[in-house]
């Protein structure tokens, strides 16, 4: 029995909710690790030196957002049994409005 092609599989995508953004920059981390991140802390909150970095050999993602308060519309696409495909964060406010 051959599995079925991944381009015919149906997905849909949807707007889940929004994110604030006070700081300029979001981190993406596994809850188990977040004691673990607050020791790091000062890491998470220095000004990054790229846009993007992994912090405490890759429990979080730091990346920066952008220079102001926002609110960020996040996107989930999702397989038709409703298992999740891909996240989107939407940093260009343009292209949401």
């Amino acid at each position: 029995m051959s599995s079925p092609d991944e381009s015919s599989i149906p997905l849909k995508r949807e707007l889940l909710g929004h994110v604030w953004v006070d700081s300029g920059r979001l981190v993406i981390a596994d809850p188990t690790y977040l004691d673990q991140l607050a020791e790091d802390q000062e890491q998470l909150l220095a000004a990054l030196p790229t846009r993007s970095e992994i912090i405490g050999d890759g429990m979080a993602m730091a990346f920066q957002t952008g220079p102001r308060t926002a609110r960020y519309p996040v996107y989930i696409t999702h397989f038709e049994n409703g298992c999740l495909a891909k996240i989107e964060i939407e940093l260009d406010l343009r292209a949401s409005e």
